[in-house]
């Protein structure tokens, strides 16, 4: 018997002032022989979400099914590298375009302990140096996959701009409350550059941590045209001059720890020598967030704050081969500025502020 096939299309998501929002998912039908197969089934239930930076409605609740037979049999998961970004993808079903005033479902989650110590290794500190409160960077990637789950593809991306704005620290083995919001999307030669926040509430309600995030969205299927330059204006350095600066460290990356930080995630640019290739890279690049672990981990052996604000520059891409120092500015009482230099170049920098 030919096979034969249905599909329903994805609804778009559809949003009326004070009311629930309602997604539903794709359910593709394939008749194989005598088998009815469904590959996907999913129902999305939004409270309504107005510019909260503080949660007032409860989380989104997602239920979804995988692929079964009519014999209740399902294939085996994924278990490699990037599970959870696989199956956030699931949950979001099929990516959807970022528009400005976008927002994100709140969320309630807890981070993997295990996971924030295997990166934390990677980049030579542990939980203890954080008192076992979160390691701001760990919010950056955080903040990716939220947009993963609300439906938006991450996979080329390439963070410019990051602002952390820690308003009180957050245990690690806290249940916390996020929520979150495109707020700007431009075009510009190199691609789409969006903007994002992302915000972190304590157990209690307490707000915890503020993020703004600016990133270049690349096609990792298209090979970039090395003919084509700029992804929006570049703000004024904060590091001129590194010499300038102290040394307190030096990194020496290898693929293999590069690696075992990105275990798990969804973005190959990190990964994947192919994807890097196409996004116009010599070598896979580090995440972001691991680039600025470095700094956070140098920031927290000089003094642990109890809030601070860390606007952080990714000028240059740090390929996963390469070694830089961690150099910073001297100021008084606190730091001014960090950044990771490789000789005379810098490589990312933070402009420190609110050190309390």
């Amino acid at each position: 018997m030919a096979a034969t096939s249905s599909r329903r299309a994805i609804s778009p998501l559809m949003s009326v002032p004070g009311s629930l929002r309602l997604q539903t998912g794709v359910t593709i039908v394939r008749r194989e022989g005598r088998t009815n197969r469904i590959w996907s089934l999913s129902l999305r239930l939004e409270p309504p979400v107005r510019n909260l930076p503080h949660p007032q409605a409860r989380p989104v609740r997602e239920f979804s099914t995988r692929r079964i037979d009519r014999a209740g049999r399902a294939p085996p998961r994924w278990a490699g590298p990037g599970q959870k970004d696989r199956d956030m993808a699931v949950a979001a079903q099929d990516f959807v375009a970022p528009f400005a005033g976008m927002e994100f479902a709140p969320r309630r989650f807890r981070l993997n302990a295990a996971d924030e110590a295997r990166m934390m290794r990677v980049c030579g500190s542990d939980p203890a140096l954080f008192d076992h409160c979160i390691d701001p960077a760990a919010l950056i990637p955080h903040a990716i996959r939220e947009s993963v789950l609300n439906g938006l593809n991450a996979n080329g991306m390439v963070n410019m701009l990051q602002r952390i704005e820690m308003q009180a620290p957050l245990r690690l083995d806290e249940e916390i409350t996020v929520t979150g919001r495109v707020t700007e999307v431009i075009e510009t030669a190199r691609g789409p550059v969006n903007t994002t926040e992302t915000f972190y509430h304590g157990q209690d309600g307490r707000p915890g941590f503020a993020l703004r995030r600016v990133a270049l969205m690349t096609d990792p299927d298209r090979k970039a045209d090395p003919s084509l330059r700029g992804a929006g204006e570049r703000p004024a350095p904060v590091v001129p001059d590194p010499a300038a600066l102290r040394q307190v460290g030096r990194v020496t990356l290898t693929p293999a720890d590069v690696k075992t930080y990105c275990l798990d995630t969804g973005n190959l640019i990190h990964v994947d020598p192919v994807v890097a290739a196409n996004a116009g890279y010599r070598a896979p690049l580090i995440g972001g967030s691991h680039g600025v672990r470095y700094m956070t981990a140098a920031i927290w052996r000089e003094g642990a704050p109890r809030s601070i604000v860390l606007d952080i520059r990714f000028r240059r891409p740090i390929f996963w081969d390469e070694g830089f120092d961690v150099r910073v500015a001297d100021g008084d009482p606190r730091w001014s500025a960090i950044c990771l230099a490789r000789g005379p170049k810098v490589l990312a920098e933070i402009a420190i502020s609110g050190w309390a």
